[in-house]
C-alpha cells in the first residue's frame, strides 16, 4: 500500500501506540486482565479522534477540499448542485 495516511489518523495512531508502549514499559508482567483493561482504556480514549479522522476523510462535507464538489443524486447518481428546502430565496 503506497498511501499516504492523513496526518490526523496517522497521529492518533502514533499518540496511541506511545501511550501502550508506556503502559507496557511501567506493567511489566502483569496480568493478562491487566493488560486488556489497558489496552481498551486507551483504545477507548483514542477512538474519538480516530473517528473524526475517519469521518473527515469519507464524508463530503466534513473534507474541506471536497465541499465544493457537488454529491451525487441518490436516485440517477449524476452530480447536481444542492438545492435549499423551502424554495424561498435569499
Amino acid at each position: 500500500m503506497n498511501r499516504t495516511l492523513p496526518p490526523a489518523m496517522v497521529a492518533g495512531l502514533e499518540a496511541l501506540g506511545t501511550e501502550l508502549v508506556s503502559w507496557a514499559e511501567t506493567h511489566r508482567d502483569s496480568t493478562l486482565a491487566e493488560q486488556e483493561q489497558a489496552v481498551l482504556a486507551r483504545v477507548r480514549a483514542a477512538l474519538p479522534g480516530l473517528l473524526a479522522a475517519v469521518l473527515t476523510q469519507s464524508t463530503r462535507q466534513f473534507d474541506p477540499g471536497m465541499r465544493r464538489t457537488p454529491a451525487p443524486c441518490p436516485t440517477c447518481g449524476q452530480r447536481c448542485r444542492v438545492q435549499r428546502a423551502g424554495g424561498g430565496g435569499s
